[in-house]
């Protein structure tokens, strides 16, 4: 019995700027928001929903939500590589929220990946994705130095920090 042996080249620029990534322990479940280059490229169609909770112990923890769907285009023509060129794209949204402050971001990420078969059982892939972020933060549950008025904490005493954009968007 012959054995055949397939490699995979996944090639991926990531560009982030002003950002930190949203991340989950089963990384390979969310194969999109690691590698762009991955978006279509085990399944014909792929729907996913995610959810994690961390740090329980702190008084607000993590809690981030995600749900992705991924399929390929013509996939028919990716039986055997019978296309010399494919395409695939991704859709995905991603949300969470930590701690008094409800620090919290959301992402809506599109995904484009092509293949090129190299031959009929192995293929380049070369990934792209774009985002737009929205970042929050609720200051209403925050406590700070100032509002501590020598024995007792004061909510009605100013918390002297300047909070002009608690929301911001980026892509």
């Amino acid at each position: 019995m012959k054995k055949t042996l397939s490699i995979v080249i996944l090639i991926s620029t990531v560009l982030t700027v002003n950002a930190q990534d949203i991340h989950f322990s089963q990384f390979n479940e969310n194969p999109a928001l690691i590698n762009p280059a991955l978006t279509g490229a085990v399944n014909s169609i792929r729907a996913s929903v995610t959810s994690k909770d961390q740090w329980k112990s702190v008084t607000t923890p993590y809690k981030t939500i995600g749900a992705s769907f991924e399929t390929r285009f013509r996939s028919d023509s990716w039986q055997e590589h019978k296309s010399k060129s494919m395409l695939a794209a991704g859709l995905s949204f991603y949300k969470d929220r930590v701690g008094d402050g409800n620090l919290g971001q959301q992402h809506v990420n599109l995904s484009l990946a092509s293949f090129v078969a190299l031959n009929k059982k192995n293929f380049i892939s070369v990934g792209l994705q774009g985002s737009i972020v929205q970042r929050m933060i609720d200051n209403s549950g925050l406590l700070f130095p100032s509002q501590y008025n020598g024995s007792v904490y004061s909510p009605n005493q100013a918390s002297n920090e300047n909070f002009t954009n608690l929301k911001f968007t980026y892509f």
